[in-house]
């Protein structure tokens, strides 16, 4: 919360006019509301790696960049970066692309020539403390929305009819039976989550699906049976849910749903290889 007007306020200008990025450099550096430290990168890749290797208070940015250009460019630093407010800067004549923006996901829109060290200074502060409000409000509600269904993982894992593999096989529960190798699964898992938000958001190729494959292949090995899937996803998202950002963890616990649901499948595919092999006469 920007409140101290001695506390220092990142912000990641995302500006490829030099002269533009250096006078709104200047205005924030005149602004007693508190000290500024501003990181200017012309592109939208340069923001994106910026967001992932520093701690941004807050998200200032030209729309139209070399490499992205209008709402387009909100969407992508909205899915880089859920948790840090956004800012747009517009031109005189481009308003309703302003209110798109926030309709979009900005906390606030700026217009180019009007920008002066009171308007950024307070659209700053405002922007902050807003998204910290909205990101509490986000984080009880997810954690509630988050516990009934892993709650319900829970109990399901637990029935006699996800047991069909452990029965067959007669082994214990992988948590059970070999901890050291279950905890070694869900770390690797929670790669594989983080991975697939990155393919989905970014549309990067990740080759999540080849890791799943050898995933399932070296589960089968262990005989895993469909429960032990289970508590290796409601373990990892848990782990994901204490150490990230309640978007951050919304975004995960949603593609996680599907990467459980591939994972099963390539799992079931091992097994069915198995029983033909045992079928085969000889």
């Amino acid at each position: 919360m920007v409140t101290d007007l001695q506390a220092n306020v990142s912000v990641l200008l995302v500006e490829d006019n030099e002269a533009d990025s250096t006078l709104f450099a200047d205005k924030l550096r005149r602004s007693e509301r508190a000290q500024y430290t501003v990181v200017t990168t012309p592109t939208l890749a340069e923001a994106s790696e910026t967001l992932r290797e520093h701690d941004i208070d807050v998200v200032v940015a030209d729309l139209g960049l070399p490499d992205s250009d209008g709402i387009d460019t909100l969407r992508r630093l909205c899915a880089k970066a859920p948790a840090t407010p956004i800012i747009v800067i517009t031109g005189q004549s481009a308003t309703s692309l302003g209110v798109k923006a926030i309709q979009e996901g900005a906390q606030d829109f700026l217009i180019k020539d009007e920008i002066t060290t009171d308007t950024v200074a307070r659209a700053i502060h405002y922007a902050v403390e807003r998204s910290r409000i909205q990101g509490e409000l986000e984080a009880a509600r997810f954690r509630e929305e988050q516990e009934r269904e892993l709650g319900s993982l829970e109990r399901l894992s637990g029935t006699s009819n996800t047991d069909v593999a452990a029965k067959v096989f007669n082994v214990v529960p992988l948590r059970e039976g070999a901890p050291t190798q279950f905890a070694d699964f869900v770390r690797q898992y929670e790669d594989l989550l983080e991975d697939a938000v990155e393919r989905q958001v970014m549309r990067s190729d990740r080759q999540v699906e080849t890791r799943l494959k050898e995933m399932a292949r070296r589960m089968s090995r262990l005989r895993v049976a469909p429960r032990d899937l289970v508590d290796v996803h409601v373990a990892a998202l848990r782990g994901k849910s204490k150490a990230g950002a309640p978007q951050r963890s919304k975004a995960i616990s949603d593609e996680g749903r599907i990467v459980l649901l591939e994972l099963m499948g390539y799992l079931a595919s091992e097994y069915r290889v198995f029983a033909i092999g045992r079928a085969q006469p000889g």
